[in-house]
């Protein structure tokens, strides 16, 4: 998700009937993106010896490598991370050869608790480290930029530029590596939904957020990520629902969703009798019954009879 929803999984897990192999496409593609990310980083390591920003790199990729642990798994395999806030953060505030280290320190952590496959976890780095590099130097290009005069103004700019264009790298990059590995168009991926893109532009917005405070007062950074606790609760909110309503080991939904779904039939069954119109379906209801394929779906439309009120009912029989 990310949030953005940017670390969906492109090899199958163990025991899911897939092939765990990267098709030839998605290994040409990963090879690409890997070559991108070492000319973009490769030129700047050479620093790291020179470099005197290393109390604030220890600050926020402590904090990034946290936030990465608590990811959110949605219902369409999907995970959101919160370290995207530090990572922007990072950029505006390191040198490129520590931005550059950002993105490994992030996933080091989630790498030894999960076990990701090395290329996988290697696409998820390199993925970052581009997005992250991008935002340093379009940052700072906008920031020593004469023709806004306005400092606050430029920095406003700046964050507005850059958040767009990180979530753009990471969810195009993502994509693309969904479409060759799995076959799936841009579309079906969902990452470019408006909700999955806005909840990494909020993320990256705070990201923005923490570098303003830092350049102001560091003592008041906590207030600046304290909405990262809503944030995280809330994204997690559609997981905790699905996993109400299905049971965890068969995949199915459970008597809850089942007593759920009979009470608002029965309920849309009364209006029926009392209105002689019914509710609109609740969403869970839409789940038990899914659209069919067939005629129907090709632009046929079966006639149905719309129920007869009580009163004419009545009529009818009398005469």
């Amino acid at each position: 998700m990310s949030a953005v929803p940017t670390d969906i999984p492109v090899v199958a897990e163990p025991g899911s009937g897939r092939s765990e192999a990267l098709p030839r496409n998605a290994r040409i593609y990963f090879l690409l993106v890997a070559i991108a990310t070492a000319a973009a980083t490769l030129p700047f390591l050479a620093r790291l010896q020179h470099t005197h920003e290393w109390i604030a790199f220890f600050i926020l990729g402590s904090a990034a490598a946290t936030a990465q642990l608590f990811r959110v798994q949605t219902p369409r395999d999907q995970a959101y991370h919160t370290a995207i806030v530090f990572l922007i953060a990072a950029a505006f505030l390191l040198p490129p050869e520590l931005v550059a280290l950002m993105g490994i320190v992030q996933h080091i952590p989630e790498w030894l608790k999960i076990r990701y496959r090395w290329y996988l976890q290697t696409f998820n780095i390199c993925n970052y480290v581009l997005g992250s590099m991008a935002v340093w130097f379009l940052a700072h290009q906008i920031l020593g930029w004469g023709a806004i005069s306005d400092h606050t103004l430029r920095v406003a700019f700046a964050g507005l530029v850059c958040c767009v264009v990180f979530v753009a790298i990471n969810h195009t990059v993502l994509g693309l590596m969904l479409h060759f590995a799995r076959g799936h168009t841009l579309r079906e991926t969902g990452l470019f939904e408006l909700e999955h893109l806005a909840t990494d532009l909020v993320l990256a917005a705070l990201g923005v957020a923490t570098y303003a405070f830092w350049q102001v007062n560091p003592w008041l950074i906590p207030f600046a990520i304290a909405p990262l606790v809503l944030v995280h609760r809330s994204l997690a909110v559609p997981q905790l629902q699905a996993e109400a309503r299905v049971d965890p080991k068969t995949g199915l939904f459970n008597a809850r969703h089942f007593a759920v779904a009979l009470s608002d039939e029965i309920g849309r069954a009364a209006d029926v009798a009392d209105h002689g119109r019914p509710r609109p379906p609740a969403r869970h209801q839409q789940l038990v019954r899914p659209p069919r394929r067939g005629r129907r779906a090709e632009g046929h439309r079966r006639r149905v009879p719309r129920p007869t009120p009580p009163l004419r009912r009545a009529r009818a029989v009398r005469r």
